[in-house]
């Protein structure tokens, strides 16, 4: 890539608005900043904790924030904040809350329940739910399709579902999920192409860390971790691509894509990499670039916190190259229906 990584990333994931409205239903910064930038508008998402509410009133001035648990958001409350049609409904299971799946009630069944009815209430033209795991297992996949299933059961639109690879889409960042669409009518719907790869030449060569982690100035989140002077001199003895020997920290590779960031949705927590080249773990920021954020994105909280969301988040390039293809089909929805247009446009005004 003959431009440089977060140059790039300015450029292509600049927000337009006015857009299509949206409602997020529980904390997604990495797809709200990405969709935003395919074209949609973030009007209102449903927010819980303190840092990640802080977070997105930060980067989106123009959102309606409902600080309320899931169950409690009705449809009304969500058109009187917003005072527009909502023609997307967005939503994130984490690899923890697919465990609930297996039980009765948790994260997973809360958050498909409030899709589930806010999309029979709203009837947006279409809904996306990013489902994130940590590696490919048969448990994995049944938990996917227990996600199906439950989209299925609860709001009856034509669903598409495709595994995608976030490396394969400009990411610096080896990070499997499945992306799901619903769309309210029998719609033509194509997943996007993927632009980058490892070894074919037609596409651009996927991003690696030491790209990704270059031109890192006093970019707000780059604060660096204190290490005991063991820890550095012997994360300076890691190899590349493997882990040290006491905590299992994991060295980047500078010319691979950093594998993928783990963040624990329940528990708070977070797994920071060994930086490619010095002897340190990576800044919150350094985590941001390796998920596709650019610099001008914030986090709030602390260095936990920030670590936290970030690992929690769907890559902006990858939720911008899905977001692009998913408005595709809602403009051929108002082309066979053109009574639906100018209800799908957002009102400049706001509350």
């Amino acid at each position: 890539m003959s431009v440089a990584y977060i140059d790039w990333l300015d450029e292509i994931l600049d927000p337009r608005r006015p857009g299509l409205a949206m409602l997020a239903v529980a904390s997604c910064p990495g797809l709200g900043l990405g969709l935003e930038a395919a074209g949609f508008s973030l009007a209102v998402t449903v927010e819980g904790g303190k840092a990640s509410t802080e977070t997105t009133e930060a980067n989106f001035p123009m959102t309606r924030v409902l600080r309320a648990p899931l169950s409690s958001v009705s449809a009304e409350e969500v058109l009187e904040v917003t005072r527009a049609t909502i023609s997307l409904i967005c939503a994130v299971i984490h690899p923890s809350d697919l465990a609930g799946l297996r039980l009765r009630g948790g994260d997973a069944r809360d958050k498909l329940e409030a899709l589930g009815r806010l999309t029979r209430e709203l009837e947006p033209s279409a809904f996306l739910v990013n489902v994130q795991y940590r590696r490919t297992s048969m448990a994995v996949n049944e938990a996917v399709e227990s996600v199906l299933t439950e989209l299925r059961r609860r709001t009856k639109y034509a669903l598409h579902h495709q595994t995608v690879n976030s490396a394969d889409f400009g990411v610096p960042q080896m990070r499997q999920s499945t992306v799901v669409v619903g769309l309210r009518h029998s719609t033509p719907f194509r997943f996007p192409d993927t632009t980058h790869s490892q070894d074919d030449q037609k596409r651009l060569p996927w991003v690696s860390s030491e790209s990704a982690l270059a031109k890192l100035g006093c970019a707000s989140g780059h604060t660096l971790r204190r290490h005991r002077p063991g820890t550095q001199s012997r994360y300076k003895s890691v190899k590349p691509g493997t882990r040290d020997k006491v905590d299992s920290s994991l060295r980047l590779h500078p010319r691979r894509p950093s594998p993928r960031l783990c963040a624990f949705a329940n528990r708070g927590g977070a797994i920071a990499h060994i930086h490619p080249l010095e002897g340190r773990a990576i800044t919150p920021r350094e985590s941001a670039r390796l998920q596709s954020f650019p610099d001008w994105f914030g986090f709030e909280g602390t260095n936990t916190e920030q670590y936290r969301q970030v690992g929690l988040s769907t890559p902006p390039l990858v939720a911008r190259s899905i977001g692009v293809a998913v408005l595709e089909a809602i403009r051929y929805q108002t082309e066979t229906n053109p009574t639906q247009l100018a209800a799908l446009e957002v009102s400049k005004h706001r509350p």
